[in-house]
């Protein structure tokens, strides 16, 4: 049972060895001498001509000012290197300061830092569920998630397994989240936002660290080893483990569904052939199990573990001609391995991007891309009587082009970027994704912004072919519902609406505001065709049901950031968050119906945090999170009370007794011994208990 888990932990020894006998290597210990090639991806424009060069990637993000944040560099919004100042859409840079003084040690606890997103930490399935600006579900299927260039979003269900994205926490470099529309340039399912997460080129992780943490809650071990080949070639291997205990279980327990262990290992070779050209090779594997004994709400005696594995190997070139002018070719291979109470899934993705930029005329910066995406999927079952999907085997493409123009009309001050995707795939063919987005900079200090989008999500594979019968429990009895997808639902559309504001009040205060409106139409959801009721049977009820696009909805909102560094030694940043949302069910017998969804994203959310150096060796953080109460779900079966609004506490003390030594303890969720955060259905949900943590890094 445990030999898919233990052959990955057997990996992970063995190249824990390799580093060993690495770090004794001579040949190894050379230090870094050559200056970092920026990827032609993020090679600065050199538009506007009068405003400061964004900080260097390879700057320490963790002694800027408040002043110097505003020049951080954002490539996610125009793949292309800006400042987050000039950026025309609202984006958070995640930085590795944020990062190490919040005491989160996993990704989608990470996010929480973002103003706008909504984390549900505590489902069986994928861990956590991560949405933005509306429709929080079970499998969030809007937003659109990448490692260093990478998607690991999951056709199956659109969605991420949450719970399977995982690095050192050291070696991740920024996360960059796009709350919006992204699909002009990242195509289908960048439909209410894009989550870009950076790790660090090789030649910025040389030495070896050493992490471990022991907490209440879970617990993990990470080491990372970087050195040099030659003068031009950097590398970096590691390799990390975690453990999970159970979360309070809710709404009664159900025996052992929470747990889970993972073992993962990599590398991430950087090559600087010369001033222009840069070759990056990477790769990652995991192995995960998992504790399960449920099947939609019911205990499978003989079922004790979920697995989950994959590999994934990346390859990219970049080519810097000029300033304004650069390519980047990107091929890369991904493996995933699922197998749960439910389903099983094997999907194996073949991916190649290229992409150029380059000066059209003085006051026309060009950049247009091609891309090709093909997945081979095989989805079985474990527990269901029927396949989960027919056909259970098929080979799905993509084929997409994108253009883009960023004009300037008046220099330094205002800048028009307009432009489309343009996507062919197997299940709804052609579609087109423009943008218009308008960038007024009165002062270096000041912008104003405005957009408008229209983006779309494609069918996952469940949409598009389930063929299973589903059991629900209900109360008194059970019902099972018999899912026959034969009328293939087309896109979802979204045509957005968004303005913001940038101002750099003063060198100590900043503040951000964006407000959007959304119009949906096509949502995808079941409409059931007809009940059948046969005593004979068990369960007796049947409720036949079919995939379409049955709702229409609108969305408003707004996002607030600010910023403000009080001292020299103490900074403080808060974020506010509103959303209303109004669904519509084109027919009766939607599920989820209209009501559900309306109520499946909180209308408030509100966070603020506190950075204080108490001396040059010690530091105190703190963070507050409020988050309104939600309706119960919007998956079939919801039963018992849904989450209520919670207010979460989180502090944490660092010590510097050395320079390469750093020791943390904390408390996460500090002020309720746990709370709800999701209620999917009756018992794929679990509490989040209040942790205790303490940390040792150290680094040579």
């Amino acid at each position: 049972m445990y030999l898919q888990f233990n052959k990955t932990r057997l990996i992970c020894t063995v190249l824990l060895t390799l580093l060993v006998a690495v770090r004794t290597s001579p040949a190894q210990t050379s230090p870094a001498t050559r200056p970092t090639t920026t990827p032609a991806a993020s090679k600065p424009s050199t538009r506007p001509t009068t405003r400061p060069h964004p900080v260097s990637n390879n700057a320490d993000l963790t002694n800027l000012s408040l002043e110097d944040l505003m020049n951080v560099p954002v490539i996610s919004v125009s793949k292309t290197k800006q400042r987050l100042g000039d950026s025309a859409a609202a984006v958070t840079v995640i930085t590795q300061e944020d990062i190490q003084r919040s005491g989160l040690r996993d990704i989608p606890e990470i996010l929480r830092l973002s103003p706008g997103l909504f984390v549900q930490r505590g489902n069986q399935f994928t861990g956590w569920s991560i949405s933005a600006r509306g429709f929080g579900a079970l499998f969030s299927d809007k937003l659109l998630v990448m490692v260093d260039g990478r998607t690991v979003y999951t056709p199956l269900f659109s969605g991420v397994y949450w719970n399977t994205v995982d690095y050192p926490i050291d070696d991740l470099d920024r996360i960059e989240v796009i709350r919006g529309p992204g699909a002009t340039l990242y195509g289908a399912n960048a439909m209410n936002g894009v989550i870009n997460i950076t790790t660090k080129s090789a030649d910025e992780t040389q030495g070896l660290i050493v992490d471990s943490r022991a907490g209440t809650d879970e617990s993990d071990a990470s080491v990372r080893y970087g050195g040099q080949i030659d003068d031009d070639t950097y590398y970096r291997v590691y390799a990390k483990g975690r453990s999970y205990d159970d979360l309070h279980e809710s709404p009664t327990p159900v025996g052992d569904d929470n747990q889970w262990q993972d073992a993962s290992s990599g590398f991430r070779i950087d090559r600087n052939s010369s001033d222009q050209d840069k070759l990056t090779l990477q790769g990652d594997m995991f192995d995960q199990s998992a504790s399960d004994q449920l099947v939609t709400g019911h205990v499978i005696s003989n079922y004790l573990h979920d697995y989950r594995s994959g590999e994934n190997l990346l390859t990219r070139w970049t080519h810097v001609i000029s300033d304004t002018s650069d390519y980047a070719l990107q091929a890369y291979f991904d493996r995933i391995d699922f197998r749960d109470a439910y389903s099983t899934f094997r999907g194996d993705t073949f991916d190649v991007d290229f992409q150029n930029r380059f000066e059209l005329m003085p006051s026309h910066e060009l950049m247009y891309g091609l891309g090709g995406r093909a997945i081979i999927e095989n989805v079985g079952t474990t527990a269901l009587t029927q396949p989960v999907v027919n056909p259970d085997s098929d080979t799905t493409y993509l084929f997409s082009a994108f253009v883009q123009d960023t004009m300037t009309v008046v220099p330094d001050r205002l800048h028009l970027i307009a432009g489309s995707k343009f996507e062919q795939n197997s299940y709804t063919g052609f579609d087109v994704q423009p943008s218009a987005r308008l960038l007024w900079t009165p002062t270096q200090q000041t912008s104003f912004w405005g957009a408008i989008s229209r983006a779309v999500r494609t069918p996952s594979e469940i949409e598009w072919d389930e063929s299973a019968d589903i059991v629900v429990p209900t109360t008194p009895g059970h019902y099972a519902q018999v899912v026959k997808t034969t009328d293939k639902p087309q896109n979802e559309q979204l045509l957005a609406y968004e303005i913001g504001f940038r101002q750099q009040v003063t060198k100590r205060f900043s503040v951000d505001v964006t407000g959007f409106a959304n119009n949906y139409t096509g949502l995808i959801a079941l409409l059931s065709t007809g009940t059948t009721i046969n005593p004979a049977l068990h369960p007796p009820v049947l409720i036949n049901s079919t995939y379409d696009n049955d709702q229409s909805a609108r969305t408003y909102g707004t996002e607030l950031s600010l910023n403000w560094q009080v001292l020299d030694i103490w900074r403080l940043q808060g974020s506010y968050s509103y959303l209303f949302a109004n669904v519509h069910d084109y027919y009766p017998g939607i599920t989820p119906d209209a009501s559900a969804q309306d109520q499946s994203y909180p209308r408030n959310q509100f966070q603020l945090h506190s950075y204080l150096d108490v001396t040059q060796t010690l530091q105190l953080n703190g963070g507050i999170y409020y988050v309104d109460a939600i309706g119960n779900g919007n998956v079939l079966g919801a039963v018992g009370a849904p989450p209520g609004a919670y207010i979460r506490g989180d502090l944490g003390i660092t010590w510097h007794p050395r320079p390469n030594l750093e020791v943390s303890a904390g408390i996460q969720n500090a002020f309720e011994p746990h709370h709800l955060e999701a209620s999917f259905n009756a018992t794929a949900s679990a509490d989040v208990d209040r942790a205790y943590y303490a940390q040792v890094a150290w680094r040579y």
